[in-house]
Formats: structure tokens, C-alpha cells, sequence
């Protein structure tokens, strides 16, 4: 199997509100809600402040607000075409966390596919306004046995994908080898620190509590 870890410059930043408002139309998002939505994305401005000096205020043509309960359903909406322009495998999407698989029986195939697939991914985001983080997005092989040789290089645009051993995703840390030692030892050590934690506060696992904030 090979995979693709995908991440976005700025993700949340970067997305055109023309092209949002666009494809919320497309996917039948009309009517009082999506001037509703239109109203909440635009007209939005910025300034710097330095030493008490304020800049003038800019507006923002981009961006869903962070922080917000509708800005990662927002960029799903607008994401939501990648997997059908991404033809070479199967895409999921959660937010601005995108894995992309398919599986093939050689390294060769596998790599060939990857490359085929960063290219329809690259296409994607140039039509979409997007831009890839080179450096943070990783490929991996998975697979039990071992394998001697050089592996052909990945490429985005200009830029080579990182191969990788072991990935986090969605808070799961997942291993070419598909086994869990790394996992464990993760949950094991975030365990320990939080238990840690709450002794210093005065929790004793023996059931003695002590009031604290």
C-alpha cells in the first residue's frame, strides 16, 4: 500500500471566498443562507497596530475564520472535489488533514502511482487556489517485509515528498509495518505525564482527593 500525508500552506488562509460562495452555490447552498454566508465571510478587514500606530485597513479576499464552529465544515465544502480529481486512489478528507491510499503489488507500482497521484493533486490545488506544504507532507510504504534498493523519488511540482516510517493521524500513529509499539508507547507516555500532572495537584490514585483548580 502507499499513502500520501497531505498539508496545506495556511489551509484555513488561504481559500478564495468567490470560489467558496461558488461551489456552496454549486452544491445547492442558496437562498437566505448563502447570502447569510456571504455576508459572514466578506467584507471582513485587517490592520496592524505598532506602538500605539494603526495601519489602514485591508480587506480580506481569502480565509475562513479560525476558531469558528462553521470554518472547518467551510473548507470541507470547499475541498469537497479533491477525491473525484484525484483519480490514481482513494481520498479522505477530515477538515485540513487529507490521506490519500491505493494499493499496488510492487515498490515500482507504487511509486509510480504516487507520483501519478501528486501530479492530479497539484493540478487540483493550482485550479482551487491552494498551495501545498512541501516539507510537511509525507509519503510511506506499508508493508511487513523489508525491501533493499533505492526508491524512486516523489514529486511536487519542484519540491520531493519526504518518505516516512511512522505518521500521526488523527492522533494515531501509524507505522509502515503496521503494528502498534509506537502507538502504545505514545498513549502510554501521555498517560504517565497526565498522571504526573494530576498527583502534583493532589490526586493519589489510592482515592484521596484534595480540593484544587
Amino acid at each position: 500500500m502507499g499513502i500520501l500525508f497531505i498539508d496545506f500552506t495556511k489551509a484555513f488562509d488561504t481559500v478564495p471566498h468567490n470560489m467558496l460562495l461558488q461551489k456552496l452555490y454549486d452544491l445547492g447552498v442558496r437562498g437566505d443562507i448563502w447570502l447569510w454566508l456571504k455576508h459572514y465571510l466578506t467584507e471582513r478587514r485587517q490592520f496592524v497596530r505598532i506602538n500605539g500606530s494603526d495601519s489602514d485597513k485591508q480587506l480580506i479576499p481569502h480565509g475562513v475564520p479560525q476558531g469558528s464552529v462553521l470554518g472547518p465544515t467551510l473548507f470541507s465544502l470547499f475541498t469537497n472535489g479533491l477525491p473525484k480529481a484525484v483519480r490514481s486512489a482513494e481520498t479522505y478528507l477530515y477538515a485540513d488533514d487529507t490521506t490519500i491510499f491505493f494499493v499496488a503489488e510492487t515498490i515500482d507500482a507504487r511509486t509510480n502511482t504516487l507520483n501519478s497521484v501528486l501530479e492530479e493533486f497539484k493540478k487540483w490545488c493550482h485550479r482551487n487556489s491552494l498551495v501545498p506544504h512541501p516539507e510537511k507532507c509525507k509519503a510511506k510504504l506499508m508493508q511487513r517485509q523489508q525491501f533493499t534498493g533505492p526508491i524512486q523519488a516523489l514529486h511536487l511540482g519542484n519540491n520531493i515528498i519526504n518518505w516516512t516510517t511512522s505518521e500521526r493521524l488523527l492522533r494515531v500513529q501509524v507505522e509502515h509495518k503496521m503494528t502498534w509499539s509506537k502507538h502504545a508507547a505514545n498513549v502510554a507516555k501521555s498517560f504517565a505525564s497526565k498522571l504526573s500532572l494530576l498527583r502534583r495537584r493532589g490526586f493519589s490514585p489510592g482515592g484521596n482527593w484534595r480540593t484544587f483548580t
